[in-house]
Protein backbone atom coordinates (compact mmCIF):
# COMPACT_ATOMS: atom_id res chain seq x y z
CA UNK A 1 0.00 0.00 0.00
CA UNK A 2 2.85 2.38 0.84
CA UNK A 3 4.50 1.65 -2.52
CA UNK A 4 1.27 2.36 -4.39
CA UNK A 5 0.84 5.66 -2.54
CA UNK A 6 4.46 6.56 -3.25
CA UNK A 7 4.02 5.87 -6.98
CA UNK A 8 0.87 7.99 -7.06
CA UNK A 9 2.68 10.85 -5.29
CA UNK A 10 5.60 10.59 -7.73
CA UNK A 11 3.22 10.72 -10.68
CA UNK A 12 1.52 13.86 -9.29
CA UNK A 13 4.86 15.58 -8.72
CA UNK A 14 6.09 14.56 -12.20
CA UNK A 15 2.93 15.84 -13.88
CA UNK A 16 3.05 19.18 -12.04
CA UNK A 17 6.76 19.64 -12.74
CA UNK A 18 6.37 18.87 -16.44
CA UNK A 19 3.43 21.23 -16.79
CA UNK A 20 5.38 24.05 -15.17
CA UNK A 21 8.92 23.61 -16.49
CA UNK A 22 8.58 21.57 -19.67
CA UNK A 23 5.82 23.11 -21.76
CA UNK A 24 6.46 20.68 -24.61
CA UNK A 25 5.06 17.91 -22.39
CA UNK A 26 2.05 19.84 -21.18
CA UNK A 27 0.78 21.83 -24.15
CA UNK A 28 -1.33 19.94 -26.64
CA UNK A 29 -1.11 16.63 -24.75
CA UNK A 30 -4.29 14.73 -24.00
CA UNK A 31 -5.02 13.46 -20.48
CA UNK A 32 -4.11 9.97 -21.66
CA UNK A 33 -0.72 11.11 -22.94
CA UNK A 34 -0.05 13.17 -19.81
CA UNK A 35 -0.63 10.09 -17.68
CA UNK A 36 1.59 8.02 -19.95
CA UNK A 37 4.38 10.60 -19.61
CA UNK A 38 4.06 10.55 -15.82
CA UNK A 39 4.20 6.73 -15.84
CA UNK A 40 7.36 6.83 -17.99
CA UNK A 41 9.11 9.05 -15.43
CA UNK A 42 7.97 6.94 -12.47
CA UNK A 43 9.07 3.84 -14.38
CA UNK A 44 12.53 5.29 -14.96
CA UNK A 45 12.99 5.91 -11.25
CA UNK A 46 11.48 2.64 -10.04
CA UNK A 47 13.26 0.37 -12.49
CA UNK A 48 16.62 2.02 -11.91
CA UNK A 49 16.25 1.52 -8.14
CA UNK A 50 15.10 -2.07 -8.69
CA UNK A 51 18.03 -2.85 -11.00
CA UNK A 52 20.61 -1.48 -8.55
CA UNK A 53 19.00 -3.29 -5.61
CA UNK A 54 18.80 -6.67 -7.32
CA UNK A 55 22.31 -6.40 -8.69
CA UNK A 56 23.70 -5.36 -5.32
CA UNK A 57 21.79 -7.85 -3.21
CA UNK A 58 21.49 -10.84 -5.52
CA UNK A 59 24.82 -10.90 -7.35
CA UNK A 60 26.08 -13.86 -5.31
CA UNK A 61 23.12 -16.04 -6.34
CA UNK A 62 22.80 -14.66 -9.86
CA UNK A 63 26.37 -15.10 -11.00
CA UNK A 64 27.93 -17.58 -8.55
CA UNK A 65 24.90 -19.75 -7.63
CA UNK A 66 25.61 -19.32 -3.93
CA UNK A 67 22.99 -18.87 -1.19
CA UNK A 68 22.15 -15.32 -0.12
CA UNK A 69 22.31 -14.01 3.40
CA UNK A 70 19.08 -12.96 5.09
CA UNK A 71 19.85 -9.30 4.48
CA UNK A 72 20.57 -9.90 0.79
CA UNK A 73 17.37 -11.94 0.47
CA UNK A 74 15.34 -9.11 1.99
CA UNK A 75 16.93 -6.65 -0.43
CA UNK A 76 15.99 -8.81 -3.42
CA UNK A 77 12.43 -9.42 -2.27
CA UNK A 78 11.75 -5.80 -1.29
CA UNK A 79 13.73 -3.94 -3.95
CA UNK A 80 13.14 -6.45 -6.73
CA UNK A 81 10.01 -8.57 -6.47
CA UNK A 82 7.86 -6.23 -4.37
CA UNK A 83 8.90 -3.03 -6.15
CA UNK A 84 8.35 -4.35 -9.69
CA UNK A 85 5.12 -6.17 -8.82
CA UNK A 86 3.68 -3.06 -7.16
CA UNK A 87 4.79 -0.81 -10.01
CA UNK A 88 3.15 -3.04 -12.65
CA UNK A 89 -0.07 -3.12 -10.58
CA UNK A 90 -0.02 0.68 -10.23
CA UNK A 91 0.68 1.19 -13.95
CA UNK A 92 -2.25 -1.03 -14.96
CA UNK A 93 -4.59 1.02 -12.76
CA UNK A 94 -3.08 4.46 -13.45
CA UNK A 95 -3.00 4.42 -17.25
CA UNK A 96 -6.24 5.23 -19.03
CA UNK A 97 -5.63 2.44 -21.54
CA UNK A 98 -2.80 0.01 -22.28
CA UNK A 99 -1.59 -2.06 -25.20
CA UNK A 100 -2.91 -5.63 -24.92
CA UNK A 101 0.52 -7.23 -25.19
CA UNK A 102 1.92 -4.90 -22.52
CA UNK A 103 -1.00 -5.80 -20.26
CA UNK A 104 -0.35 -9.52 -20.86
CA UNK A 105 3.35 -8.97 -20.10
CA UNK A 106 2.57 -7.21 -16.81
CA UNK A 107 0.00 -9.79 -15.68
CA UNK A 108 2.29 -12.70 -16.58
CA UNK A 109 5.23 -11.14 -14.73
CA UNK A 110 2.97 -10.58 -11.71
CA UNK A 111 1.88 -14.22 -11.82
CA UNK A 112 5.51 -15.38 -12.02
CA UNK A 113 6.60 -13.20 -9.07
CA UNK A 114 3.65 -14.29 -6.92
CA UNK A 115 4.08 -18.00 -7.66
CA UNK A 116 7.84 -17.85 -7.10
CA UNK A 117 7.47 -15.97 -3.82
CA UNK A 118 4.77 -18.28 -2.47
CA UNK A 119 6.68 -21.41 -3.48
CA UNK A 120 9.88 -20.05 -1.92
CA UNK A 121 8.23 -19.29 1.42
CA UNK A 122 6.41 -22.64 1.51
CA UNK A 123 9.66 -24.51 0.83
CA UNK A 124 11.52 -22.52 3.49
CA UNK A 125 8.79 -23.19 6.04
CA UNK A 126 8.86 -26.92 5.36
CA UNK A 127 12.67 -26.97 5.57
CA UNK A 128 12.57 -25.68 9.13
CA UNK A 129 10.49 -28.67 10.24
CA UNK A 130 12.47 -31.46 8.62
CA UNK A 131 16.06 -31.07 9.75
CA UNK A 132 16.41 -34.84 10.13
CA UNK A 133 15.45 -35.69 6.54
CA UNK A 134 18.68 -34.40 5.10
CA UNK A 135 18.31 -35.34 1.42
CA UNK A 136 14.77 -34.03 1.10
CA UNK A 137 15.78 -30.82 2.87
CA UNK A 138 18.66 -30.40 0.41
CA UNK A 139 16.26 -30.94 -2.50
CA UNK A 140 13.89 -28.30 -1.16
CA UNK A 141 16.73 -25.84 -0.61
CA UNK A 142 18.06 -26.42 -4.13
CA UNK A 143 14.59 -25.94 -5.59
CA UNK A 144 13.97 -22.77 -3.59
CA UNK A 145 17.25 -21.20 -4.67
CA UNK A 146 16.56 -22.16 -8.29
CA UNK A 147 13.15 -20.47 -8.17
CA UNK A 148 14.60 -17.28 -6.69
CA UNK A 149 17.52 -17.25 -9.11
CA UNK A 150 15.35 -17.61 -12.21
CA UNK A 151 12.90 -14.97 -11.02
CA UNK A 152 15.75 -12.60 -10.18
CA UNK A 153 17.04 -12.96 -13.74
CA UNK A 154 13.57 -12.18 -15.11
CA UNK A 155 13.06 -9.14 -12.87
CA UNK A 156 16.63 -7.85 -13.29
CA UNK A 157 16.34 -7.72 -17.08
CA UNK A 158 12.79 -6.33 -16.81
CA UNK A 159 14.35 -3.40 -14.91
CA UNK A 160 16.59 -2.44 -17.84
CA UNK A 161 14.13 -0.93 -20.30
CA UNK A 162 15.12 2.66 -19.51
CA UNK A 163 16.04 3.22 -23.22
CA UNK A 164 12.41 2.49 -24.15
CA UNK A 165 11.06 4.97 -21.61
CA UNK A 166 13.54 7.64 -22.70
CA UNK A 167 12.58 7.13 -26.36
CA UNK A 168 8.89 7.50 -25.49
CA UNK A 169 9.62 10.70 -23.56
CA UNK A 170 11.54 12.11 -26.53
CA UNK A 171 8.62 11.18 -28.77
CA UNK A 172 6.18 13.05 -26.54
CA UNK A 173 8.54 16.05 -26.49
CA UNK A 174 8.49 15.99 -30.32
CA UNK A 175 12.27 15.72 -30.34
CA UNK A 176 13.93 15.05 -33.70
CA UNK A 177 16.17 12.44 -32.08
CA UNK A 178 13.23 10.21 -31.14
CA UNK A 179 13.62 8.09 -34.29
CA UNK A 180 17.20 7.21 -33.43
CA UNK A 181 16.19 6.66 -29.80
CA UNK A 182 13.55 4.14 -30.88
CA UNK A 183 16.09 2.27 -33.02
CA UNK A 184 18.51 2.04 -30.09
CA UNK A 185 15.69 1.01 -27.75
CA UNK A 186 14.54 -1.73 -30.12
CA UNK A 187 18.10 -3.06 -30.43
CA UNK A 188 18.55 -2.99 -26.67
CA UNK A 189 15.27 -4.81 -26.05
CA UNK A 190 16.21 -7.54 -28.53
CA UNK A 191 19.78 -7.87 -27.24
CA UNK A 192 18.66 -8.07 -23.61
CA UNK A 193 15.43 -10.05 -23.77
CA UNK A 194 16.48 -12.83 -26.17
CA UNK A 195 19.56 -13.83 -24.10
CA UNK A 196 17.45 -13.52 -20.93
CA UNK A 197 14.96 -16.04 -22.33
CA UNK A 198 17.79 -18.40 -23.25
CA UNK A 199 19.45 -18.07 -19.82
CA UNK A 200 16.31 -18.78 -17.81
CA UNK A 201 15.46 -21.82 -19.95
CA UNK A 202 19.00 -23.17 -19.48
CA UNK A 203 18.73 -22.65 -15.71
CA UNK A 204 15.30 -24.28 -15.69
CA UNK A 205 16.22 -27.43 -17.60
CA UNK A 206 19.56 -27.83 -15.82
CA UNK A 207 18.19 -27.28 -12.33
CA UNK A 208 14.57 -28.39 -12.24
CA UNK A 209 15.27 -31.95 -13.34
CA UNK A 210 18.36 -32.86 -11.34
CA UNK A 211 18.26 -36.35 -9.73
CA UNK A 212 18.10 -34.79 -6.25
CA UNK A 213 15.01 -32.70 -7.00
CA UNK A 214 13.36 -35.36 -9.17
CA UNK A 215 13.47 -37.94 -6.35
CA UNK A 216 11.48 -35.67 -4.03
CA UNK A 217 9.47 -33.49 -6.42
CA UNK A 218 6.18 -35.28 -5.74
CA UNK A 219 6.60 -34.66 -2.01
CA UNK A 220 7.46 -30.95 -2.33
CA UNK A 221 4.65 -28.40 -2.58
CA UNK A 222 4.56 -26.44 -5.85
CA UNK A 223 7.34 -28.51 -7.43
CA UNK A 224 5.26 -30.25 -10.10
CA UNK A 225 3.13 -27.15 -10.71
CA UNK A 226 6.13 -24.88 -11.26
CA UNK A 227 7.77 -27.43 -13.54
CA UNK A 228 4.71 -27.21 -15.79
CA UNK A 229 3.76 -23.54 -15.61
CA UNK A 230 7.13 -21.79 -15.59
CA UNK A 231 8.07 -22.47 -19.26
CA UNK A 232 4.62 -21.22 -20.26
CA UNK A 233 4.99 -17.97 -18.29
CA UNK A 234 8.54 -17.40 -19.55
CA UNK A 235 7.43 -17.93 -23.16
CA UNK A 236 4.52 -15.49 -22.82
CA UNK A 237 6.83 -12.84 -21.36
CA UNK A 238 9.31 -13.36 -24.20
CA UNK A 239 6.60 -13.10 -26.87
CA UNK A 240 5.38 -9.84 -25.28
CA UNK A 241 8.97 -8.55 -25.31
CA UNK A 242 9.37 -9.37 -29.01
CA UNK A 243 6.09 -7.61 -29.74
CA UNK A 244 7.55 -4.56 -28.00
CA UNK A 245 10.65 -4.77 -30.23
CA UNK A 246 8.38 -4.84 -33.29
CA UNK A 247 6.43 -1.78 -32.11
CA UNK A 248 9.60 0.14 -31.32
CA UNK A 249 11.00 -0.61 -34.76
CA UNK A 250 7.78 0.59 -36.39
CA UNK A 251 7.86 3.81 -34.37
CA UNK A 252 11.48 4.32 -35.40
CA UNK A 253 10.65 3.94 -39.08
CA UNK A 254 7.62 6.22 -38.86
CA UNK A 255 9.63 8.80 -36.95
CA UNK A 256 12.35 8.87 -39.62
CA UNK A 257 10.21 8.65 -42.73
CA UNK A 258 7.40 11.03 -41.82
CA UNK A 259 7.13 14.27 -39.88
CA UNK A 260 6.10 13.87 -36.28
CA UNK A 261 2.68 15.43 -36.80
CA UNK A 262 1.65 12.56 -39.09
CA UNK A 263 1.98 10.13 -36.19
CA UNK A 264 -0.85 11.89 -34.36
CA UNK A 265 -4.22 13.11 -35.59
CA UNK A 266 -3.44 16.46 -37.28
CA UNK A 267 -4.97 19.49 -35.65
CA UNK A 268 -6.14 20.67 -39.07
CA UNK A 269 -8.62 17.77 -39.22
CA UNK A 270 -10.35 18.96 -36.07
CA UNK A 271 -10.22 22.54 -37.26
CA UNK A 272 -11.91 21.56 -40.54
CA UNK A 273 -14.67 19.79 -38.61
CA UNK A 274 -15.59 22.86 -36.56
CA UNK A 275 -14.78 25.54 -39.16
CA UNK A 276 -12.18 27.63 -37.32
CA UNK A 277 -8.65 28.64 -38.21
CA UNK A 278 -5.53 27.13 -36.66
CA UNK A 279 -5.61 29.22 -33.49
CA UNK A 280 -4.97 27.88 -30.00
CA UNK A 281 -8.17 27.24 -28.03
CA UNK A 282 -6.97 29.65 -25.33
CA UNK A 283 -6.91 32.53 -27.86
CA UNK A 284 -10.43 31.76 -29.05
CA UNK A 285 -11.83 31.79 -25.53
CA UNK A 286 -9.89 34.94 -24.62
CA UNK A 287 -11.33 36.77 -27.63
CA UNK A 288 -14.82 35.56 -26.73
CA UNK A 289 -14.41 36.81 -23.18
CA UNK A 290 -13.01 40.20 -24.20
CA UNK A 291 -15.20 40.92 -27.22
CA UNK A 292 -18.28 38.76 -27.13
CA UNK A 293 -20.56 40.93 -24.99
CA UNK A 294 -19.33 44.45 -25.76
CA UNK A 295 -18.55 44.63 -29.51
CA UNK A 296 -20.30 43.71 -32.77
CA UNK A 297 -19.95 40.20 -34.19
CA UNK A 298 -17.79 41.53 -37.04
CA UNK A 299 -15.15 42.65 -34.56
CA UNK A 300 -15.20 39.25 -32.91
CA UNK A 301 -14.86 37.53 -36.29
CA UNK A 302 -11.88 39.67 -37.16
CA UNK A 303 -10.26 38.91 -33.80
CA UNK A 304 -10.40 35.13 -34.10
CA UNK A 305 -10.53 34.70 -37.86
CA UNK A 306 -13.84 32.90 -38.47
CA UNK A 307 -16.66 33.58 -40.89
CA UNK A 308 -20.11 34.66 -39.86
CA UNK A 309 -21.51 31.26 -40.90
CA UNK A 310 -19.26 29.47 -38.43
CA UNK A 311 -20.15 31.44 -35.28
CA UNK A 312 -22.62 28.80 -34.04
CA UNK A 313 -19.98 26.09 -34.39
CA UNK A 314 -17.46 28.14 -32.47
Amino acid sequence: IMCLLAFWLLSVVAAKALTRWATCFGEGQSVRHQRNIASYIVGLLVKTVSFVTILGGGARLLFLDRPLTEEEMRMCFAGGFLLIATFYTWEIVYRIDMDKMLLIHHLTTLALIILSTVASFVAEKEELGMQRVEEKRQAMEAGRLLIIRITLVEVLVASTNQPVLLALLLRRAKCSASGLAFILAACWEALSKIPRFAVVLILYFQGAFTPLISRHCNDIDWCVELRIIYPVLASIIWVANMHMVYLLWRLARLGNDQPSETLEKPSETLEKDIGVSALPDSKVFWCLARLGNNRPLETLEKGIGVSASADSKV
